[in-house]
């Protein structure tokens, strides 16, 4: 439904066939009594298509299906044009739920979103891989530090967690755009079913110098000035939403961070997010363990009147309905 390596498959259906439905059984049901294909341990999609051309139909798509919602199958419609302004190259079809859609196609109606990758100079996979450059770090101290994904938290960088150390001049110029330039850094790996897939942090004005490893992605904005306020944007409960419709596995792959929709912010707006992110990091860097949660729900709560959403949409996104 939304993987890369699936995108032509994705194409050929929307441009040359009649979609009517997708049927999706994830790979385990609620319960083992009601898994619909026993001994299968791979989430299955069925899709009915005519081979003519497109007639203007919204694509309806029916998630979370087993054996008992087989005969009663409730599907949510969304139109192609919509599909194809949210995700332009991907093509993907979102595992959305009754209620959803109407968010999707209120993004793909509002032209001042763009992608991520608009406002983006570059978004990348960490500075080293971890399996084959595994000589070139240890335990033995050295003035540079390797981080990993661990050592991403929600907005902030856990430096002093990290205990291994890169080789004296390895990847000496990643190291010095590292504390050069402000990153947006994320975590690559995380749980399908944990609280939050979207965790980023800034690497602002560090006071060690380090190397990030492939468990790590680092999203370097052509405006850096804007970092704080993006950084409130992608923790933000709406992003982790719009991200889990399409996201198929445990990674947090470049490609889908590149689709993440960015919303034109006014001056305002990113000077009330700046303050918002200034408190948590200003709480974080008394105690690591501060509470923060009244000023996440707070940015929560901007960043849906920013988008527009309207309260059933905000109680499908936080999984109300």
């Amino acid at each position: 439904m939304c993987d890369l390596s699936s995108a032509a498959t994705r194409q050929l259906l929307l441009e040359r066939a009649q979609l009517k439905h997708i049927i999706e059984f994830p790979k385990a049901a609620q319960s083992r009594e009601t898994q619909i294909f026993a001994n299968v341990t791979q989430g299955t999609c069925i899709y009915q298509f005519t081979k003519t051309l497109p007639n203007g139909e919204p694509i309806k798509i029916s998630v979370g299906n087993d054996s008992r919602t087989i005969a009663d199958l409730v599907f949510s419609p969304i139109a192609k044009d919509s599909i194809m302004a949210l995700y332009p190259e991907l093509r993907c079809f979102p595992h959305i739920r009754a209620g959803g859609v109407s968010v999707l196609e209120k993004i793909a109606a509002n032209k001042t979103i763009k992608p991520l990758r608009y406002y983006a100079e570059k978004i990348v996979q960490g500075d080293l891989n971890l399996t084959t450059h595994s000589a070139r770090f240890s335990n033995k101290p050295s003035p540079v530090r390797l981080l990993r994904g661990r050592h991403v938290g929600r907005f902030v960088v856990k430096y002093d967690d990290a205990i291994e150390y890169c080789e004296p001049g390895f990847m000496a110029d990643k190291v010095v755009a590292n504390r050069r330039e402000t990153f947006l850094v994320s975590q690559e790996v995380t749980g399908t079913v944990d609280p939050r897939r979207l965790n980023f942090a800034l690497t602002n004005e560090p006071q060690t110098e380090f190397l990030w490893g492939h468990t790590v992605n680092k999203t370097l904005l052509k405006n850096q000035t804007h970092s704080m306020a993006f950084l409130a944007l992608l923790n933000s409960k709406f992003m982790d939403w719009f991200f889990r419709i399409t996201s198929t596995n445990n990674h947090v792959q470049g490609y889908e961070l590149e689709s993440l929709p960015i919303l034109k912010m006014s001056d305002a707006d990113r000077q009330q997010l700046d303050k918002l992110v200034t408190q948590i990091l200003n709480a974080k860097d008394t105690d690591p363990a501060a509470d923060t949660k009244d000023s996440e729900a707070e940015i929560d709560r901007l960043v849906y009147g920013l988008y527009g959403l309207t309260r059933e949409e905000i109680d499908v996104v936080e999984g109300r309905r």
